[in-house]
């Protein structure tokens, strides 16, 4: 298995599963502030732990919007449901 480089020169985890913005920017080739965009609009799948937190992006969910795909576990969020 051949190792991601990131620009600062640390080796990314093929087999990662779950990418925060900064390893999902190394992975996709795209700039950390735009995928938080993205994810804010709601293109891009991934969750936070807590308001403000961190964003956990799910490589398949990178992987299916890289290629203009939704991913299939992502359903539709319903606004007021608690």
């Amino acid at each position: 298995m051949s190792a991601v480089t990131t620009a600062a020169g640390d080796a990314l985890d093929e087999g990662r599963t779950w990418h925060t913005t900064g390893t999902a920017a190394a992975y996709s080739g795209y700039h950390p502030t735009t995928l938080v965009r993205h994810l804010q609009s709601g293109e891009l799948h991934g969750f936070q732990r807590k308001t403000k937190g961190r964003w956990r992006i799910h490589v398949d969910c990178l992987d299916a919007w890289l290629v203009g795909e939704t991913c299939t576990h992502a359903a539709p969020t319903a606004k007021g449901r608690r």
